[in-house]
């Protein structure tokens, strides 16, 4: 069976949304993971996801992730006290030679203790470091956001790759979480069941202009200006739920029927049934 992912064309007018305001990101912790095919041959100042567009009291509020220069970026807008404010991040290295795919996590941890409210990023199963991880500012903070959800960037800021395989979560991935999810960098097929998975594609349907929300939800649409957007066969594996094979017992082994040939001086060919003793197959009784 073919696997399939989104192609973006950062010139694109096309873009792909979820509009419900059931995927805000409240005052709770708040985790992305999603697969990622960068093409481009030198970064340059792209969005990558947003759930943003959506304000309170006349101030952004919201998530974004994009790629600036050769970094990548996370910032966190939000309305607090009748004030604006903001939390952004960069990651300390730079990654001019990331191509092809790639596993990313945005977390947003958001505990009771406000000093322990913090944003991370992960690249391909583990933490990376970001200059600034704080959102102390957010602790306690409804980010109730009702703007729309956009994986890949729009307005023509977008990037120019493929998606795969996206989630929205309610809980912060810890490094548990996101290890299991990159899988050894061959994924994981979305259930629905994951723990705390609000909404997820798996990007798998290879045609049309809607992708199938595995918890049931609102599907990912695609409102394409052209061929900005499309459909492109390949992206990652993405292993489905591992399955058990029954064991084999003595009672459910078939005997074994051999024959030799006919001895030189004479007589007829010798029938054996070898029946074994075993699970392991390896002894066998002969009659």
């Amino acid at each position: 069976m073919a696997n399939f992912y989104l192609h973006y064309d950062e010139t694109s007018v096309g873009v792909s949304y979820v509009l419900s305001s059931a995927y805000v990101i409240g005052t709770g912790s708040y985790s992305w993971s999603f697969w990622l095919n960068l093409e481009e041959a030198t970064f340059t100042d792209y969005d990558v996801i947003i759930k943003g567009a959506g304000e309170v009291n006349s101030f952004l509020v919201g998530l974004e992730f994009w790629v600036n220069g050769n970094k990548f970026e996370i910032a966190l807008y939000g309305e607090k006290d009748g004030d604006p404010i903001v939390a952004s991040g960069s990651t300390v290295n730079s990654y001019d030679s990331l191509r092809g795919w790639h596993h990313f996590a945005i977390v947003l941890k958001r505990d009771v203790s406000p000093f322990e409210s913090v944003m991370k990023l992960a690249i391909d199963g583990e933490f990376v470091t970001l200059n600034n991880e704080s959102i102390f500012d957010f602790a306690g903070v409804d980010i109730d956001n009702t703007g729309v959800l956009v994986p890949g960037g729009y307005n023509g800021e977008g990037f120019i790759g493929g998606l795969d395989s996206f989630g929205v979560y309610s809980i912060a991935l810890d490094a548990s979480d996101i290890s299991n999810i990159y899988n050894n960098g061959i994924g994981k097929k979305l259930t629905g069941l994951e723990t705390g998975l609000t909404w997820g594609v798996n990007l798998d349907e290879g045609t049309g202009v809607s992708c199938a929300d595995v918890k049931g939800g609102e599907n990912l649409t695609i409102m394409d200006g052209g061929s900005e957007i499309t459909w492109q066969a390949g992206g990652i594996p993405l292993a489905g739920p591992t399955t058990t094979q029954e064991p084999v017992t003595t009672s459910t082994l078939e005997p074994v029927t051999t024959q030799e040939p006919e001895p030189a001086f004479g007589g007829g060919w010798a029938r054996r049934i070898m029946f074994p003793i075993d699970d392991e197959e390896e002894n066998f009784i002969i009659v």
